[in-house]
């Protein structure tokens, strides 16, 4: 008798481990697209997430107002929707504790457009992620853990803030794991 090498397999290929759920965004979740090449004209569009495609890694995202527009879009083409409590300005403190919504991400300078009340106006700031303390139940994108890195890049949805720390409490999505991250740390 031989050994147990090709016990199990008998002529099927196999199939790659599918990829966590964690890297997904939540389905019914709002986004604002941006930074796609081929379908440019999509760019600044709002969508909501329909599902996820473990084997391509994408998200369908159908458009607002739009049923018959969906589509497959990588993670990093979308931010999250999110509303957030204005913090820690100390150009203009009358700001903080003032309530916003995430509209676009700034690459480039790293800054989040959010839309506010700004002196009994519509307004909106240019906001660094530890000027922004998200809402319970808002999903966002761990990001620059360097203690626990390898969740960079994941999912999470807020649990509990601790603003005397400045952290949240972030749920792993898909998996049985919370941490305690700082405001820096997460983004939309």
């Amino acid at each position: 008798m031989g050994g147990m090498g090709g016990m199990g397999g008998r002529g099927r290929p196999r199939q790659p481990p599918p990829a966590p759920k964690s890297i997904a965004v939540p389905e019914k979740t709002r986004v604002q697209i941006h930074s796609l090449q081929s379908k440019p004209e999509h760019n600044n569009c709002i969508g909501i997430v329909k599902s996820y495609d473990v084997a391509t890694g994408r998200h369908q995202v159908e458009l607002e107002g739009s049923h018959d527009t969906v589509l497959s879009l990588k993670p990093g083409n979308m931010t999250v929707m999110n509303k957030v409590e204005i913090t820690n300005l100390e150009a203009k403190p009358e700001l903080n504790g003032s309530q916003g919504t995430v509209e676009s991400y700034d690459p480039a300078n790293g800054r989040y457009r959010v839309s506010c009340t700004i002196a009994g106006r519509a307004g909106a700031l240019a906001l660094q992620p530890q000027n922004m303390i998200p809402t319970v139940g808002s999903v966002l994108k761990i990001d620059g853990l360097q203690g626990a890195a390898e969740h960079n890049g994941k999912w999470a949805k807020i649990a509990a803030i601790d603003r005397e720390a400045g952290r949240v409490t972030a749920e792993i999505v898909g998996a049985n794991k919370s941490l305690k991250i700082k405001y820096e740390n997460v983004r939309c």
